[in-house]
């Protein structure tokens, strides 16, 4: 896989440990990710993903993610979804789309620990409730 990222960008890449990887992804032209939250800040700087290096046997989770982009299991997959995504312009254009319809269901307004914390004591509300009858 290196050697074919290293073909597609061989003095334009970088490789992130501690850096500021929103950054490095604004930069990019598309990201290759595993399972990782990587996949939301990739989304939210408006970058095309393709998934790989996901285990075989993580079929749920890549059931969440593969309506939205696409999942490359092998070597050759992955190729061939990387030439679509720099040679084909609707087609990346399509998986972009596809991409923020998918943040749709997400809220980023920084208030998700209210929004647990009001579910919880609902939930414990309505056990309690529950308890009287």
């Amino acid at each position: 896989m290196r050697a074919y990222v290293e073909q597609l960008s061989p003095s334009d890449s970088a490789v992130a440990g501690a850096e500021d990887v929103f950054a490095l992804l604004c930069a990019s032209d598309a990201v290759v990710c595993g399972n990782s939250t990587l996949i939301y800040q990739a989304i939210l700087a408006k970058i095309p993903v393709a998934l790989y290096g996901w285990k075989i046997f993580d079929t749920y989770n890549a059931q969440i993610y593969t309506s939205t982009m696409p999942i490359a299991w092998s070597q050759e997959d992955l190729q061939n979804v990387l030439t679509q995504v720099f040679k084909n312009p609707s087609y990346r254009q399509e998986l972009l789309a596809r991409q923020e319809q998918f943040l749709r269901g997400y809220s980023f307004d920084g208030k998700s620990s209210e929004r647990i914390a009001a579910l919880l004591r609902g939930i414990s509300q309505k056990k309690g409730d529950t308890m009287k009858l």
